[in-house]
Protein backbone atom coordinates (compact mmCIF):
# COMPACT_ATOMS: atom_id res chain seq x y z
CA UNK A 1 0.00 0.00 0.00
CA UNK A 2 1.36 3.88 -0.70
CA UNK A 3 1.03 7.27 0.88
CA UNK A 4 -2.46 7.07 0.98
CA UNK A 5 -2.96 4.33 2.72
CA UNK A 6 -0.90 4.74 5.58
CA UNK A 7 -2.35 8.60 5.70
CA UNK A 8 -5.90 6.80 6.02
CA UNK A 9 -5.43 4.55 8.78
CA UNK A 10 -3.34 7.57 10.54
CA UNK A 11 -6.68 9.59 10.07
CA UNK A 12 -8.70 6.73 11.37
CA UNK A 13 -6.39 5.90 14.12
CA UNK A 14 -7.11 9.68 15.13
CA UNK A 15 -10.64 10.02 14.89
CA UNK A 16 -11.46 6.52 16.89
CA UNK A 17 -8.30 6.19 19.32
CA UNK A 18 -7.35 2.49 18.06
CA UNK A 19 -4.15 1.26 16.84
CA UNK A 20 -3.85 -0.89 13.46
CA UNK A 21 -1.43 -3.30 13.59
CA UNK A 22 0.59 -4.86 11.21
CA UNK A 23 -1.61 -8.18 10.74
CA UNK A 24 -4.45 -6.01 10.09
CA UNK A 25 -2.94 -4.03 6.81
CA UNK A 26 -2.50 -7.46 5.59
CA UNK A 27 -6.39 -8.33 5.77
CA UNK A 28 -6.93 -5.20 3.90
CA UNK A 29 -7.75 -5.05 0.55
CA UNK A 30 -11.24 -3.67 -0.10
CA UNK A 31 -13.43 -0.98 1.23
CA UNK A 32 -15.72 -3.56 3.06
CA UNK A 33 -12.08 -4.81 4.63
CA UNK A 34 -11.43 -1.84 6.29
CA UNK A 35 -15.02 -1.24 7.59
CA UNK A 36 -14.79 -4.48 9.34
CA UNK A 37 -11.33 -4.35 10.62
CA UNK A 38 -11.74 -0.37 11.81
CA UNK A 39 -14.90 -2.07 13.55
CA UNK A 40 -13.23 -5.28 15.36
CA UNK A 41 -10.97 -2.92 16.59
CA UNK A 42 -13.08 0.24 18.06
CA UNK A 43 -15.29 -2.85 19.45
CA UNK A 44 -12.48 -5.22 20.81
CA UNK A 45 -10.87 -2.06 23.06
CA UNK A 46 -13.29 -2.88 25.51
CA UNK A 47 -16.64 -4.18 25.71
CA UNK A 48 -18.81 -0.76 26.44
CA UNK A 49 -15.47 1.52 25.19
CA UNK A 50 -17.76 2.58 22.38
CA UNK A 51 -19.55 4.82 24.70
CA UNK A 52 -16.65 6.47 26.12
CA UNK A 53 -14.69 7.29 22.88
CA UNK A 54 -15.88 10.64 22.09
CA UNK A 55 -14.26 11.58 25.81
CA UNK A 56 -11.79 9.71 25.16
CA UNK A 57 -11.05 11.99 22.29
CA UNK A 58 -11.13 15.36 23.67
CA UNK A 59 -8.74 13.63 25.91
CA UNK A 60 -6.58 13.08 23.79
CA UNK A 61 -6.42 16.47 22.35
CA UNK A 62 -6.25 17.71 26.12
CA UNK A 63 -3.37 15.60 26.73
CA UNK A 64 -1.39 16.47 23.40
CA UNK A 65 -1.57 19.89 23.99
CA UNK A 66 -0.37 19.65 27.32
CA UNK A 67 2.64 17.62 26.25
CA UNK A 68 2.85 20.63 23.65
CA UNK A 69 3.14 17.75 21.00
CA UNK A 70 0.21 17.35 18.34
CA UNK A 71 1.61 13.86 17.28
CA UNK A 72 1.65 11.92 20.53
CA UNK A 73 0.57 8.78 20.21
CA UNK A 74 -2.24 8.24 23.11
CA UNK A 75 -4.46 5.00 23.21
CA UNK A 76 -6.78 3.78 25.86
CA UNK A 77 -4.49 1.07 27.10
CA UNK A 78 -1.24 3.19 28.00
CA UNK A 79 0.12 3.82 31.04
CA UNK A 80 0.08 7.85 32.20
CA UNK A 81 3.11 7.54 33.70
CA UNK A 82 4.68 5.88 30.73
CA UNK A 83 3.41 8.80 28.20
CA UNK A 84 3.65 11.90 30.15
CA UNK A 85 6.54 13.10 31.87
CA UNK A 86 5.91 14.66 35.67
CA UNK A 87 5.63 18.06 34.60
CA UNK A 88 2.98 16.94 31.52
CA UNK A 89 1.16 15.21 34.28
CA UNK A 90 0.43 18.32 36.29
CA UNK A 91 -0.36 20.16 33.53
CA UNK A 92 -2.75 17.88 32.16
CA UNK A 93 -4.29 17.74 35.65
CA UNK A 94 -5.04 21.57 35.27
CA UNK A 95 -6.43 21.14 32.18
CA UNK A 96 -8.91 18.30 32.75
CA UNK A 97 -12.75 18.82 33.30
CA UNK A 98 -14.08 17.57 37.26
CA UNK A 99 -14.33 13.88 36.57
CA UNK A 100 -15.97 12.82 39.47
CA UNK A 101 -17.56 15.58 41.68
CA UNK A 102 -18.11 12.70 44.39
CA UNK A 103 -14.60 11.93 44.84
CA UNK A 104 -11.06 12.95 44.93
CA UNK A 105 -8.63 12.69 41.69
CA UNK A 106 -6.20 14.81 42.74
CA UNK A 107 -2.48 13.20 41.80
CA UNK A 108 -0.44 11.84 44.47
CA UNK A 109 3.22 12.14 45.27
CA UNK A 110 5.86 9.28 43.95
CA UNK A 111 5.89 6.65 46.43
CA UNK A 112 9.14 7.28 47.60
CA UNK A 113 8.54 10.99 48.76
CA UNK A 114 5.32 9.44 50.61
CA UNK A 115 7.71 7.06 52.71
CA UNK A 116 10.04 9.70 53.15
CA UNK A 117 7.17 12.09 54.17
CA UNK A 118 5.90 10.16 56.83
CA UNK A 119 8.79 9.26 58.38
CA UNK A 120 10.05 13.06 58.68
CA UNK A 121 6.58 13.40 60.61
CA UNK A 122 6.88 10.68 62.53
CA UNK A 123 10.50 11.48 63.79
CA UNK A 124 9.63 14.99 64.52
CA UNK A 125 6.83 13.66 66.36
CA UNK A 126 9.19 11.55 68.42
CA UNK A 127 11.70 14.17 68.72
CA UNK A 128 8.68 16.67 70.26
CA UNK A 129 8.14 14.22 73.00
CA UNK A 130 11.43 14.68 74.26
CA UNK A 131 11.34 18.47 73.95
CA UNK A 132 9.18 19.43 77.04
CA UNK A 133 6.51 21.52 75.37
CA UNK A 134 4.47 21.73 78.28
CA UNK A 135 1.48 20.01 77.65
CA UNK A 136 -0.34 16.91 75.79
CA UNK A 137 -2.18 20.40 73.61
CA UNK A 138 0.30 22.04 72.44
CA UNK A 139 2.42 18.91 71.70
CA UNK A 140 -0.53 17.98 69.23
CA UNK A 141 -0.75 21.51 68.18
CA UNK A 142 2.92 21.38 66.86
CA UNK A 143 2.74 17.90 65.69
CA UNK A 144 0.05 18.94 63.60
CA UNK A 145 1.89 22.13 61.83
CA UNK A 146 4.73 20.15 61.10
CA UNK A 147 2.47 17.38 59.18
CA UNK A 148 1.08 20.74 57.10
CA UNK A 149 4.22 22.20 56.54
CA UNK A 150 5.37 19.21 55.79
CA UNK A 151 2.50 18.66 52.99
CA UNK A 152 2.34 21.98 51.81
CA UNK A 153 6.09 22.17 50.65
CA UNK A 154 6.03 18.76 48.92
CA UNK A 155 2.45 19.72 47.04
CA UNK A 156 4.24 20.74 43.64
CA UNK A 157 6.02 17.34 43.76
CA UNK A 158 2.28 15.62 43.43
CA UNK A 159 2.85 13.61 40.04
CA UNK A 160 1.44 10.34 39.94
CA UNK A 161 -2.32 9.61 39.23
CA UNK A 162 -4.46 7.55 41.57
CA UNK A 163 -4.07 3.83 40.88
CA UNK A 164 -7.94 3.61 39.83
CA UNK A 165 -6.69 6.07 37.17
CA UNK A 166 -3.58 4.46 35.74
CA UNK A 167 -4.49 4.50 31.99
CA UNK A 168 -5.87 7.19 29.77
CA UNK A 169 -9.22 4.67 29.55
CA UNK A 170 -9.42 4.81 32.96
CA UNK A 171 -9.28 8.70 32.83
CA UNK A 172 -11.80 8.95 29.71
CA UNK A 173 -14.32 6.70 31.69
CA UNK A 174 -14.42 9.04 34.27
CA UNK A 175 -14.98 12.25 32.38
CA UNK A 176 -18.32 13.72 31.12
CA UNK A 177 -19.92 11.73 28.39
CA UNK A 178 -20.70 13.79 25.53
CA UNK A 179 -22.04 13.30 21.80
CA UNK A 180 -22.30 9.63 23.20
CA UNK A 181 -25.47 8.44 20.35
CA UNK A 182 -23.63 9.50 17.37
CA UNK A 183 -20.53 7.58 17.83
CA UNK A 184 -22.40 4.90 20.06
CA UNK A 185 -24.31 4.20 16.45
CA UNK A 186 -20.80 4.20 14.28
CA UNK A 187 -19.44 2.05 16.71
CA UNK A 188 -22.26 -0.66 17.00
CA UNK A 189 -23.45 -0.85 13.20
CA UNK A 190 -20.79 -1.65 10.15
CA UNK A 191 -22.77 0.34 7.51
CA UNK A 192 -23.18 3.52 9.80
CA UNK A 193 -19.14 3.26 9.98
CA UNK A 194 -19.13 2.89 6.43
CA UNK A 195 -20.66 5.95 6.21
CA UNK A 196 -18.35 8.03 8.89
CA UNK A 197 -15.26 6.47 6.66
CA UNK A 198 -16.01 7.13 3.20
CA UNK A 199 -15.54 11.05 3.23
CA UNK A 200 -12.43 10.27 4.86
CA UNK A 201 -11.25 8.38 1.74
CA UNK A 202 -12.85 10.37 -0.86
CA UNK A 203 -10.65 12.97 0.64
CA UNK A 204 -7.52 11.30 0.56
CA UNK A 205 -7.75 9.41 -3.23
CA UNK A 206 -9.81 12.98 -4.43
CA UNK A 207 -13.07 11.22 -5.77
CA UNK A 208 -16.48 11.61 -5.04
CA UNK A 209 -18.77 9.65 -2.27
CA UNK A 210 -20.62 7.67 -4.35
CA UNK A 211 -18.18 6.55 -6.38
CA UNK A 212 -16.78 4.78 -3.03
CA UNK A 213 -18.22 0.99 -1.89
CA UNK A 214 -17.61 -1.60 0.13
CA UNK A 215 -16.44 -3.39 -2.42
CA UNK A 216 -13.98 -0.92 -3.97
CA UNK A 217 -10.62 -2.11 -4.09
CA UNK A 218 -8.01 0.17 -2.37
CA UNK A 219 -4.98 -0.44 -4.91
CA UNK A 220 -7.01 -1.94 -8.20
CA UNK A 221 -10.22 1.07 -7.84
CA UNK A 222 -9.04 3.78 -5.38
CA UNK A 223 -5.54 3.80 -6.67
CA UNK A 224 -3.87 3.37 -3.16
CA UNK A 225 -1.14 1.92 -4.36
Amino acid sequence: MGLEFSELLFAIEERYGIFLIDDDWAKIQTVGDLVEVCHDRVRGVSTNWCVYLPAFLDLRRTVRAAADDSKLSVYPHAKITDVLTPDQRRALWRRLPNLDATDSVSLRRPLLLRIALYLMWFSAGAALLFAELGGWTLYMAVFLAIGLVLNLVTRPFKSVPPARLRTFGDVSRRMPLTNINAKKAICADSAALFDDLRPMIAEIVDMREEEISLKSHLVKDLGMG
